[in-house]
């Protein structure tokens, strides 16, 4: 959470922003979501890199929807999840919300973390996004080492299920996304 910041102050400015967003996930504006989003759980969650990955279960693909670090995580990417990573098991299968403190944890978990620890990447939140009990994306957030082991993850939770609705309009032609040359996660 943000140190600075007095408790009332903090839980006013949250509400207000997932306010805003409950408004944008039903309307047709998700442009505006997804900034608005990342905007908002910065509120909460300070970070430097937000990512949103719809999760298409059938072709065991990720597709990139969003990223306010295209130089980073180029937005429309697809990757291939591999089977039996920490990763996988927690968000993916599970639905639990996977923190990743340390340098170390980001290079345990993501291939190209020499690019991430690049970009100062070196921590990360991965929020589950579920539907009646799936995982259909999830929300990423990455900062500095240890930015997120305070993390309220009901809070957290409790923004991706915003999430839900845009996160389901922009993945509808998911299969139709050419692969391209498929990375691993």
């Amino acid at each position: 959470m943000t140190p600075d910041v007095p408790p009332s102050q903090l839980a006013t400015d949250i509400l207000a922003a997932a306010s805003q967003l409950a408004t944008l996930g039903q309307d047709d504006a998700l442009d505006e979501f997804w900034p608005a989003l990342s905007g908002a759980l910065n509120v909460a969650f300070p970070h430097t890199s937000c990512t949103v990955l719809a999760y298409h279960r059938p072709s065991q693909t990720l597709l990139r929807l969003y990223s306010s670090r295209p130089d980073v995580h180029a937005a429309g990417g697809r990757k291939r999840v591999r089977d039996g990573t920490v990763w996988k098991r927690t968000v993916l299968d599970a639905g639990d919300i996977l923190v990743g403190s340390t340098r170390d944890d980001i290079r345990a978990l993501f291939p190209e973390y020499e690019n991430l620890w690049a970009h100062g990447l070196e921590s990360i939140l991965n929020i589950p996004v579920r539907r009646d009990g799936v995982t259909i994306g999830s929300v990423n957030l990455m900062n500095r080492e240890h930015a997120f082991d305070d993390a309220d993850k009901a809070l957290a939770m409790l923004f991706a299920q915003l999430a839900v609705a845009p996160l389901e309009k922009m993945s509808r032609d998911m299969d139709q996304v050419p692969m391209g040359e498929v990375q691993y996660v």
